[in-house]
């Protein structure tokens, strides 16, 4: 399985979460903090998460045309995942904190 995403994209699209298992390429794409759509060629899963808390969190899953058992399994695997990264936000959040992190790095050994 190869995993590989673009950290500093723009768009959703390009931000996305790209995979690779066994020649099927899959793409987990954050549509907001509580939603993401996996996909493939021909197939489409959309999960949506409800609930405040962990408890009572609920998943509507939507799937658009046939799947197979490891498309299901791989596209749910992802509602336990960190996800933020993938979102506008998280990718921002992220960024900012990746530039303290090296200058706190570069001020730290000088």
């Amino acid at each position: 399985m190869k995993i590989r995403r673009n950290r500093w994209a723009i768009t959703k699209k390009r931000r996305s979460l790209r995979i690779t298992h066994e020649g099927t390429p899959y793409r987990c794409t954050a549509i907001s903090r509580k939603s993401y759509t996996f996909s493939r060629p021909g197939l489409a899963i959309t999960v949506t998460e409800s609930g405040i808390r962990r408890k009572n969190r609920r998943l509507r899953v939507n799937v658009e045309g046939a799947p197979e058992p490891i498309d299901m399994s791989l596209g749910l695997l992802f509602s336990m995942a960190n996800r933020s990264h993938l979102t506008l936000g998280g990718a921002f959040r992220a960024g900012v904190s990746t530039v303290f992190n090296l200058l706190g790095d570069n001020t730290a050994r000088n």
